[in-house]
């Protein structure tokens, strides 16, 4: 059984992760270009998004519309050619899931989710990419409200940045 090592849970076994390559890595972690998206138990819905290269570095994520039940999704046509998204209507055909990171802020912590740079994995190539949006439709700090039916990813929307 594949495991994957990280800082704060040791040696987790690997049997419901998925690794995915970011071939750009992610903003502020360009190097970190490989992760393991792994199924916690106790943790669902979230997410561990562990590098595969730095065991310090892991990210809790949500689904998006956990989050939002209303989100849709602005990438750049660079991001959406990174991870093979050609049609907006290809986003809907479940081969593409999007996920918040999660952060703690402030002095009590308050948990909050980045809703202006999700990230979206293509589950047919395992292809991900931190999509920066152009405009500041979401926050980055936005804060955790979960709505627990939504677990899916939500919709595209077009989005160029010039």
């Amino acid at each position: 059984m594949p495991q994957v090592l990280t800082r704060d849970f040791g040696l987790l076994d690997c049997d419901q992760c998925l690794e995915l390559d970011f071939p750009n890595g992610l903003p502020g972690f360009e190097l970190e270009k490989r992760f393991a998206l792994v199924q916690k138990d106790g943790l669902a819905p979230m997410l561990l998004l562990q590098s595969l290269r730095t065991t310090g570095v892991c990210f809790l994520t949500l689904p998006v519309l956990a989050v939002d039940s209303e989100y849709q999704i602005g990438m750049t046509d660079e991001d959406r050619r990174i991870v093979g998204l050609m049609a907006s209507s290809e986003f809907s055909l479940g081969n593409f899931l999007s996920l918040v990171i999660l952060s703690a802020t402030g002095p009590n912590n308050r948990i909050t989710a980045n809703l202006l740079a999700p990230v979206v994995v293509n589950l047919h190539t395992n292809v991900a990419v931190q999509a920066v949006r152009c405009d500041f439709r979401y926050s980055h700090q936005h804060p955790l409200q979960l709505e627990a039916r939504h677990m899916n990813s939500g919709h595209v929307e077009a989005n160029r940045c010039s």
